[in-house]
């Protein structure tokens, strides 16, 4: 971290090195070549200042074939704005592009200063949800993205990452749906991060406690993501055929694969096919369309409704979110069986909400202490997610893990020494291996699990080993107002950078 640290503290100086170049000089005073000589020496500072700081990786960076190649995309890009063509479909004259244009358009691309994930991200207006929603769902499977012939010239990597830009344009129509549906959801992530995507009439609107217009809107999310796994299979489905096609052509014209058809029967030789079709879609990789922002949006606003539906239905809800969190994984197993495709597509990689919001389901269900399946559901939700999370190699457990372990825990283990046992192991590993303690881990170990099953009333013991160390090691060492709430420093030093967003707590 350190060294990335230092690596774009060099590129930002470098950058501004550069800027002073022409110092009398302002960027809407220069020529559109001047313009893309600034960009072109800007990247190779960038290339020269990776290459020398901090050794390792970095320093094997090749500056003079970087170089060449930045020179090559500078040389199409300036083609590229030459032949722009107007909205009327003219040729652009090259002496009367807008310099002032070029040359902001270029600096502004020289270093970026702000990461888009940080970005406000659009959110749709809650008119307009029922139109494009059913627009979406209206349209034929196959239709929104589609393979083409051209596409078998491509290698397995160009076409893969083909297949992600012609999907973008949807994929960020669905996100932009979803994310108008899940701000009408009380105290979702996209109402809790932007409460102002939401006006106050839509709200009176669009927010109630009735619990069928909460499952209605779920059963609505869940039909926008299952429409674009399917356009994603057919056009897995679709390149599966034609690449089957062309290997049987090929074969048959170099003669390498003539096989008396005396000895295959129908049933066999269908089975060949069919398994060198399963083969070609296995080492594919996960289809493209469906993103894990997706099934992250769908996850929050079941996590968030849960509380209001009945026990019955929430038991539904909550097998539906172990679903949604099996199918977003197995998305990213798919890209890492087809060879580090999960390099390339970024959107199948998981975040701690694909896990962590199975657990608030789980953790918000409503349990009175006496509907022992939807006890039974919870649970082996809650802790199959938590165990989970540490077999998987990207996804660290955080904060909102364990808190909402722990209020699991509180509503419903009976009270008894095991569930105090229970309680200050994942307290202590959370503090101690995990170091994400902080405020709110406190509160439910004090105010969620010493409680009597179904979370109301307080517990009267949950051990005496247990109520000492609650006296005598948390209620007096925790102070809110102190560095590291009392306790060692070092145990709250990653509650903030294994978040999913450093600024919220809830996931």
């Amino acid at each position: 971290m350190v060294i990335i640290q230092r690596m774009f503290q060099r590129i930002t100086i470098r950058h501004q090195n550069l800027l002073r170049i022409i110092p009398n000089r302002s960027a809407s005073s220069l020529t559109k070549n001047e313009c893309f000589s600034l960009q072109a020496r800007t990247i190779n500072g960038h290339n020269n200042a990776a290459g020398g700081g901090g050794g390792g990786a970095c320093s094997s960076i090749n500056t003079n074939s970087s170089s060449s190649s930045t020179a090559r995309l500078l040389t199409s890009t300036a083609r590229s704005l030459s032949a722009a063509t107007s909205p009327t479909g003219t040729a652009t004259d090259e002496s009367k592009i807008d310099i002032n244009s070029v040359a902001e358009a270029v600096l502004s691309r020289a270093v970026p200063t702000r990461h888009s994930r940080h970005h406000i991200p659009k959110v749709a207006p809650f008119d307009s949800l029922e139109g494009m929603c059913n627009k979406l769902l209206d349209a034929i499977p196959g239709t929104l993205f589609v393979y083409e012939a051209d596409d078998l010239n491509l290698t397995k990597i160009e076409e893969y990452e083909n297949a992600l830009t012609k999907s973008y344009h949807t994929q960020q129509t669905v996100e932009y749906i979803l994310r108008g549906y899940n701000v009408t959801f009380p105290t979702s992530l996209v109402q809790t991060t932007h409460p102002d995507r939401i006006t106050n009439d839509d709200w009176k609107r669009a927010t109630t406690t009735d619990a069928a217009s909460y499952e209605e809107r779920l059963e609505t999310m869940m039909g926008v993501l299952e429409r674009m796994e399917r356009e994603g299979d057919v056009y897995v489905a679709l390149r599966t055929k034609f690449r089957s096609q062309l290997a049987r052509r090929n074969a048959d014209d170099e003669g390498s694969a003539v096989v008396n058809d005396d000895d295959l029967t129908m049933s066999s030789t269908e089975e060949m096919e069919a398994s060198k079709m399963q083969q070609l879609a296995n080492t594919y990789g996960a289809p493209p369309g469906p993103s894990t922002v997706m099934y992250d949006l769908i996850l929050d606003a079941i996590s968030v409704s849960i509380p209001y539906l009945s026990p019955s239905t929430a038991i539904t809800w909550i097998h539906k979110a172990e679903i949604l969190r099996e199918r977003a994984l197995e998305r990213h197993k798919l890209d890492i069986t087809a060879g580090d495709m999960d390099k390339i597509n970024l959107d199948s990689i998981p975040s701690p909400i694909t896990f962590n919001a199975v657990i608030r389901a789980a953790a918000n269900a409503p349990y009175n202490g006496k509907e022992e399946q939807l006890r039974d559901v919870a649970l082996e939700a809650a802790f199959y997610t938590y165990d989970a999370m540490h077999h998987h190699l990207i996804v660290d457990r955080n904060t909102a893990t364990y808190r909402y372990i722990l209020e699991t825990v509180g509503k419903y283990i009976p009270v008894s020494p095991s569930k105090g046992n229970i309680a200050h192991s994942l307290f202590v590993k959370a503090c101690v291996e995990e170091r994400v303690l902080d405020e709110t881990l406190v509160d439910a170990l004090l105010n969620y699990v010493m409680t009597d099953e179904g979370g109301t009333g307080k517990a009267d013991s949950l051990g005496i080993d247990f109520d000492n160390w609650i006296d005598n090691h948390i209620k007096t060492t925790f102070h809110e107002s102190k560095n590291g709430y009392g306790f060692p420093v070092k145990w709250s030093s990653k509650k903030r950078t294994k978040r999913y967003d450093r600024r919220f707590a809830a996931y």
